[in-house]
């Protein structure tokens, strides 16, 4: 059983962990239904074709993924206890074209000049994360050393 601390190591080594086993397949099979049904209704404004947000109104499956047990307290662990959940985005994408290289989403709070090394004892702050579902059973892929 991996536990909460190596999932805190693990993410703070590669940027991401990866809860095996935190929904069942069932759930995530209620999660991507709910979310075609949801892309068959008209895009409200800042929604696009295939894009949605604000899925906690969609339903108690998705409300279900706030108050989910370990993400819950791994969220709380890493970012403190006063930790929200400020939105809720789903989308799809086309075969080929998901994201399979790392990218930011959100602006870079701790940015490294050209060269610099991050000296890897200090752990670089966190001030959000996100929970990802994937539905096609492909999983991230390791970052290796440059």
């Amino acid at each position: 059983m991996t536990t909460l601390q190596s999932h805190l190591d693990e993410f703070n080594r590669q940027g991401f962990t990866v809860f095996r086993g935190a929904i069942s397949e069932s759930w995530a099979d209620q999660l991507h239904a709910g979310l075609l049904h949801y892309l068959e209704e008209p895009p409200l404004p800042g929604q696009w074709d295939g894009f949605r947000t604000r899925m906690f109104e969609r339903g108690e499956a998705y409300i279900r993924l706030i108050e989910n047990e370990p993400i819950v307290d791994f969220a709380e662990a890493l970012l403190g206890e006063k930790c929200h959940m400020f939105c809720m985005n789903a989308f799809t994408t086309k075969k080929g074209k998901g994201f399979d290289t790392w990218h930011v989403d959100e602006e870079l709070f701790f940015p490294l000049p050209d060269g610099t090394q991050l000296d890897e004892r200090i752990p670089i702050p966190t001030y959000l994360i996100t929970e990802q579902v994937p539905r096609n059973g492909r999983l991230p892929r390791t970052r290796t050393a440059q």
